[in-house]
């Protein structure tokens, strides 16, 4: 990227890297419309970003909801319930 211009991130963590099959996660993740999982620390958080240019709410709202249930859905399905 070359910094031309601004963007938002959004992310949740879900699961400890320790505790979780990155791969399972991967698939997991597999039919989640926009956005990846990264490692930040000891946790692996659910990402998406986009650009800031001409942003309204509710072009931000939908992919809140997307990475937030998403996480939780990993949570639910990798380790059992809500911890993050």
């Amino acid at each position: 990227m070359d910094g031309a211009e601004e963007w938002v991130q959004i992310e949740s963590p879900c699961a400890n890297v320790g505790n979780v099959s990155l791969q399972r996660l991967l698939e997991l993740l597999g039919d989640m419309v926009c956005g990846g999982a990264v490692i930040v620390g000891d946790h692996v958080h659910v990402r998406s970003s986009m650009p800031l240019d001409d942003m309204n709410v509710a072009e931000f709202e939908r992919p809140l909801q997307l990475v937030t249930f998403t996480a939780d859905r990993l949570e639910r399905d990798l380790i059992g319930g809500d911890r993050y």
